[in-house]
């Protein structure tokens, strides 16, 4: 997170989002009464949008 930062400041990126992840990795499910559930679900939607703005930008910098 902290290299997201770092590159990409309007994407807001947080070291912290990453205590989400910690219990299971990312791309594992949580259950729907894990105290992280919620928070993981918006962070997960957070940073494939964030990482979709992204390649969007590097791929209109791209030439064909």
């Amino acid at each position: 997170m902290a290299a997201y930062a770092a590159l990409d400041p309007g994407g807001a990126w947080s070291e912290d989002w990453g205590e989400v992840w910690q219990d299971t990795g990312a791309g594992q499910r949580l259950t729907e009464d894990h105290p992280l559930a919620e928070r993981r679900a918006k962070l997960d939607q957070t940073v494939l949008a964030n990482l979709l703005r992204l390649n969007v930008a590097r791929g209109a910098r791209t030439p064909p």
